[in-house]
Parts: C-alpha cells; structure tokens; sequence
C-alpha cells in the first residue's frame, strides 16, 4: 500500500502476517482469556494499528458486520474521516486532532497512556470515548493493547448541565436585577423597566425551552412539527434576535440577498434554534467593525442559508467544529454547532457544511428541501 499520509504511518502489514499475530495472542490462553472478559471494548493493535485480537465487547458491537481483524479502530467504529486519509483510519487530515490515534502512537513513548477523543461516525452519531492504551509484548513483538469506554452519557450530561446553568442564570440574574431597579424607580421609569423585565423574562423561558428541545433531540424523542413557512422569515427573525448582540459588541449583523417569496415545510422550532446558533456563533467570533450577513436563495428545490462573517478559523477548529463536546469557549461549551448538524441533518432532512478561508472569511451553509 502507498505509504502516503497526512498524519500516521499509512503502512498495514500483510494478512498472513496478522493471522501469525492473531495466533500468538490466542496462543497465549491466559492472556486472551483476561482480555476476552474485559467489559469495555477492547482489541490488541500491531506495530500497524491493525486490529490482531478483539474481545467478546467488540464482538457484540459488530454485530452483523465482517469481523475485526485486520482493521483499524477508527474503520471498526465507523469514523467519518477514515474515508478521507489516503491509508484509512489515522492517515487524514483530522486525524492530527484524534485522541484515539493519539493515544495509540504516544504508548511507542510511554508505557500506558489514557486520554479522551471525540469521534463523528459515518451514521451522523458521534463518539465520546476515554482511551486507555497499553504495551506488551508477545512472542517477541510489540503489540499494544486498547480499551475504549462510552463515556458519551458522563459528557453530554455534564456539558447539558453547565450549558444549562450558565444560560439560565445569566438571564435569571438580569431578570434579577431588574426586579431590583423597579423597587427604587421612579414612576417615570418603570414603563421602560417593566418592558425589560418582561424581554428578559421571555428570554429566560426561551432558554428552558431550548434546552428541553435539545435534550429531546439527543435523546432521540424530539417529534418534528414541519408545517409550510416564508423561506426568508427564519433570516429576518434570525437577524432581529442577535442585533441586540451584535450591536454590544461593535458589529453588524445584517439580512443579505433574499429569494422571491417561497414556502418551506420545515420545523420551525429546529430551523430557527440552526440558523439563531450560526448567527451567534459568527457574531461571537468577529471582531468590532465586522459584519455578519445572514441570507437564503433557492436552489434544485432546496433552499439555502448562509451565515458569513469576515474571521477565519484556525485549521484544527475547523477539524473538530461538528463534534459533541469541543468547543472554543472552554469546558462544558460544546454543544453549539454540534446541535446545529444533529438538527440539520437528524430532523430536518438537510445538510451542512462551512468553508473558512483567508480573504473569504467563514461561511455556515445549511440546506434544506423545499418539499
């Protein structure tokens, strides 16, 4: 195979050489008795990362698919981006940001080695899983063991839980402090104070609401409620939302080309949480005096939004900006645009995608079916 890559070693070894592997780790009845009851997934990897020994775990997860000798770890899981590296898994591109590939290479400089990784799977699903890798040595050779646990219920109720509690107790507090003005203001103040107390009040619910629906979707249980809507409509309400926003922090965020009227069946629950992320997201990452254009045209009977502002994000950002948990806020900020494609995509019937470059800026385009 062509030694090509763009991150590990794309090199396999020959299939009689992973059946001699293979052999040798059953060979040794004791060892492959422990690993076989380990509860976690769990393979034996050659000096190629090919999968030479896989336990009971992984063999309930193939279920009806070939088995796992001779594989990868990311070709056994379904990773989305083994179809993009020239040796499969752990040679694209995105690979430089796995914590699984990482992990397996850093056990070469280390004994054992356990970190996180996040991966998006071919099915639209992702991947939160703690990695443990291990050296040892059989017959002579090198070989490293990997476990994998499904951390992905741990993450996703931390991450909902801080999510959750930063967004609601940002607005209670606002809803706190107005209630607070209105005991000393004078009668002159408060239509202006009870108009904000009731905005922030608003706001508050909407947060509730949000996450319930979020929660909902990732749970599987959300029911879409796709009812025909003005295409353009979800970019003005979009735009009217986030200028508050916007304005704060120095920039614009204005309503871009638009198509004659058209009507969308879509959920508009779903379609205006995707377009609203998108538009605080490109608000959140430009820089005073940028602007932020929100527009739609049709086209083969879809319609397409776009979201575009002038930053441009850096290469390993763009790498993991679809994966649950990562975010560029910090811990426990990560579900934004991991939202925006499971609402996309799960629900809607549509696709995203983004390009970021120099001179072009950063572009989100979502895709939808008129129909």
């Amino acid at each position: 195979m062509s030694s090509t890559t763009f991150f590990a070693p794309a090199e396999r070894a020959s299939a009689a050489d992973v059946l001699r592997q293979s052999a040798a780790v059953r060979g040794s009845r004791l060892l492959a008795e422990v690993l076989a009851a380990v509860p976690d997934l769990l393979v034996v990897l050659n000096p190629q990362r090919q999968i030479v020994f896989a336990n009971r775990a992984v063999q309930a997860f193939l279920e009806d698919r070939e088995g796992a000798e001779g594989m990868r770890p990311g070709e056994l899981l379904g990773c989305i981006n083994v179809k993009d590296g020239p040796g499969g898994c752990g040679t694209s591109v995105a690979c430089g940001t796995c914590g699984l590939v990482g992990a397996i290479l850093a056990v070469v400089r280390e004994a054992e080695v356990e970190q996180e990784a996040r991966l998006s799977l071919e099915s639209g699903d992702s991947l939160d899983l703690r990695v443990r890798t291990h050296s040892i040595e059989v017959d002579g050779e090198r070989l490293t063991v990997v476990s994998l646990r499904d951390i992905a219920d741990e993450k996703r109720r931390q991450t909902l839980e801080r999510l959750f509690f930063h967004d609601v107790l940002n607005t209670a507090g606002g809803v706190q402090g107005l209630a607070g003005m209105l005991r000393d203001a004078d009668d002159d103040q408060w239509p202006m104070l009870t108009d904000l107390l009731e905005t922030s009040a608003g706001q508050l619910v909407e947060e509730i609401r949000s996450h319930r629906v979020l929660v909902a979707a990732e749970d599987g249980d959300y029911r879409v409620n796709a009812q025909p809507h003005l295409a353009c409509g979800f970019v003005r309400e979009a735009v009217a939302r986030y200028a508050p926003l916007a304005e704060e922090g120095g920039v614009a965020v204005n309503v871009g080309a638009l198509p004659q009227p058209h009507l969308v069946e879509t959920d508009a629950v779903l379609l205006g949480r995707v377009l609203g992320n998108l538009v605080k997201n490109a608000v959140e990452a430009s820089r005073p005096g940028m602007q932020v254009t929100v527009s739609a045209s049709v086209q083969d009977q879809a319609v397409v939004y776009e979201v575009h502002n002038p930053s441009v994000m850096p290469r390993d950002i763009q790498l993991q900006v679809f994966q649950r948990s990562f975010s560029t806020k910090g811990s426990g900020r990560g579900l934004g645009t991991y939202s925006v494609r499971l609402f996309t995509e799960k629900y809607l019937g549509g696709s995203i995608s983004f390009r970021s470059a120099e001179g072009e800026g950063t572009t989100f385009r979502v895709t939808l079916p008129l129909r």
